[in-house]
């Protein structure tokens, strides 16, 4: 792994869901992690196919492997979310893709 390409600082997220006044949910999204991540793109990608990297806005980051967010992972990945600078990904899928628990590849798409 390249640590140095990894240049993109962006901070995972996690949510606890409250109720408001009516009763109904809200997602409050609160500061999990902070790590420096490279988008992959296409080409060097073995563990995606084409189709799901170009479809609708979807990318992959690179990241270096935490236990901690592998577990909130492998728990809920719906409630986890990335933010890079103002720009807000949700993550779809993730993978260890040499299984030695050094890097997180993470399939994203972005919110609008």
């Amino acid at each position: 792994m390249r640590v140095g390409l990894m240049r993109t600082p962006i901070t995972f997220e996690t949510y606890t869901e409250t109720r408001d006044s009516l009763g109904q949910p809200v997602k409050d999204w609160q500061y999990h992690l902070k790590a420096f991540a490279r988008p992959v793109h296409e080409n060097q990608m073995r563990f995606w196919s084409a189709a799901q990297v170009q479809a609708e806005g979807k990318m992959v980051w690179e990241t270096r492997y935490s236990s901690g967010l592998f577990d909130k992972l492998k728990a809920d990945v719906e409630a986890v979310r990335i933010k890079e600078g103002s720009r807000i990904f949700e993550i779809e899928g993730y993978i260890d893709p040499d299984e030695r628990k050094k890097r997180l590849h993470l399939l994203v798409k972005e919110v609008l």
